[in-house]
């Protein structure tokens, strides 16, 4: 008796399904995709992610906040931030409920946002490629956030990782009722001020109201913080003045100069170590000697130089204009410290004998290959790059945070026009940098915005706002390319990239081209 072993296979119905069941699955999983939406925020420090100040900001209100984003659809379609934007404001949109009204907005397409400029939303240039031609078109970006009756704008909105700082602090200005303010104090009058430290002001103008205080004046006390900028023409009237903010438990920012250039002078130097108000920080314990600060971590000077009837404009390595990337990892401050870029910068420190009571905390460092520049100093960037072997292995402090103790300079008001004289504070906060130019137009030679980060942060600490100045730090990111700080080490790295670069393709197609030789002679051998 024969068995006949037959092999089955399957039928037509198992075929039609193993068939159509997969092209089922996979329509379900689109038509779920366009319903169940999921976003994973892969970045660092989950900048594209709200923060717990954010997600509580809707707890206590009364009434809605409404959210417009007002955004060309051209943007839209070629920028990819632009959906990034998109993503944070609905993650708003998520833990505000009800309380949080969402829009975003075409004004080419939406009648009711058709003239931006209107609203406060100026135009852009942007270029394009249509029909195979370059073009400049003009796109709008910004972002209206309105409670009750009051309205405000963050303009041109184009980087995601700041999002979340400026809608969260117009948000809680909105919403409180009131806008933070700032005082900014120069030795100049206003108008010269805000012409000199410009950015500094636009910048402060986005998140607080900024005072133009005027030497002398009373300082109101409603000030969230005070900015000192330079300081060495003050009398004891002014000083005074700052003096008392001081010991009302008040945060004040100090950039000083012991020993000032004048710009328009051939880069003169002019000593002004002698004013009052480093007597005044020296009694607070707080020294600014008068020295500049030589750092083999530098930025290059613009030179004019003349070759017979020609001028050519170079750049020169100039070890004061100090670059440093150094800062405390535990303040808030510099804890995430893009860096500062500082112009004839003056060594700092503490005497803790002057002021036993009070804390002092080293904010911003040199280099550990400096040198120090004693009177008569110069600015020629020749003569001080010839310094530039006298450099030795030290580290400066360059800038520094004053807190706890803190008693007054003065006995009493010298104009005798306040009797409620306060003689001291337990509840001092200060931030002192060595450096009165770092905040002013200076800061265009070289594009150093970092400086203008370091001062926003500043402000925020000096304020007592943490949760804000946590917020703030977390776009904070050093994206220069000068991560390696010793010129000579950098140069040679970038002569080895120079290198790999020119050399490891064709050393690749070399290799391979002889992989592929051996390999066809062994099969013909074969």
């Amino acid at each position: 008796m024969s068995h006949e072993t037959r092999i089955v296979g399957p039928t037509r119905g198992k075929t039609w399904l193993f068939t159509i069941l997969p092209l089922v699955i996979f329509l379900l999983l689109v038509i779920l995709s366009g319903l169940v939406r999921f976003r994973a925020d892969t970045t660092e420090d989950k900048v594209f992610t709200i923060s717990k100040v954010s997600r509580n900001l809707f707890q206590e209100l009364e009434d809605p906040v409404s959210i417009t984003y007002v955004v060309s659809g051209r943007l839209t379609r070629e920028i990819p931030e632009i959906q990034h934007i998109i993503d944070i404001l609905q993650e708003y949109g998520r833990y505000g409920g009800t309380r949080l009204n969402l829009r975003v907005v075409d004004p080419e397409e939406d009648q009711e946002f058709s003239s931006p400029e209107q609203l406060g939303i100026q135009p852009q240039q942007y270029q394009v490629i249509e029909e195979n031609e370059q073009r400049v078109a003009q796109v709008y970006t910004g972002i209206i956030i309105s409670y009750r009756d009051q309205q405000s704008l963050i303009p041109a909105i184009a980087d995601p990782g700041s999002l979340e700082y400026q809608v969260t602090t117009a948000i809680r200005d909105l919403t409180r009722g009131q806008k933070r303010s700032v005082g900014i104090l120069t030795d100049g009058q206003p108008a010269m001020a805000e012409e000199e430290f410009g950015y500094l002001y636009q910048e402060l103008s986005r998140i607080a109201e900024v005072r133009s205080l005027t030497p002398g004046e009373r300082i109101p006390e409603t000030l969230d913080a005070l900015f000192v900028l330079g300081g060495a023409g003050f009398d004891q009237g002014a000083l005074y003045q700052i003096d008392q903010f001081v010991m009302a438990g008040k945060g004040v920012f100090w950039a000083v100069d012991p020993i000032s250039v004048n710009l328009e002078s051939n880069l003169q130097p002019e000593d002004g170590s002698d004013a009052p108000v480093f007597q005044i920080l020296g009694s607070y314990g707080i020294e600014v000697s008068p020295q500049w600060v030589l750092d083999r971590s530098n930025l290059p000077i613009p030179v004019q130089q003349v070759q017979g009837a020609m001028r050519i404009n170079t750049y020169e390595a100039y070890p004061l204009w100090v670059q440093t990337t150094q800062g405390a990892p535990d303040h808030p401050i510099t804890a995430r410290f893009a860096g500062l870029d500082l112009f004839w910068a003056s060594p700092i420190s503490f005497d803790s004998q002057k002021n036993p009571d009070g804390s002092f905390e080293p904010l911003v460092f040199s280099s550990d290959r400096t040198a120090l520049m004693d009177q008569p100093v110069q600015t020629n960037p020749v003569q001080v790059g010839y310094l530039s072997s006298t450099f030795q292995e030290q580290q400066q402090v360059l800038a520094g945070v004053l807190t706890g103790g803190v008693s007054s300079y003065f006995p009493g008001d010298p104009r005798g026009e306040n009797p409620s004289h306060r003689g001291s504070t337990d509840n001092a906060r200060l931030v002192v940098v060595g450096d009165g130019d770092f905040l002013t137009s200076l800061i265009q030679i070289h594009r150093s915005t970092q400086n203008l980060q370091f001062a926003l942060s500043a402000f925020e600490w000096l304020g007592h706002d943490e949760e804000m100045l946590n917020l703030r730090t977390r776009q904070i990111r050093n994206t220069r390319l000068d991560a390696i700080q010793d010129p000579e080490l950098r140069s040679a790295s970038m002569n080895w990239a120079k290198t790999l670069g020119i050399g490891a393709a064709p050393l690749i197609l070399l290799i391979l081209g002889i992989i592929r030789f051996i390999s066809r002679r062994r099969r013909a051998n074969q």
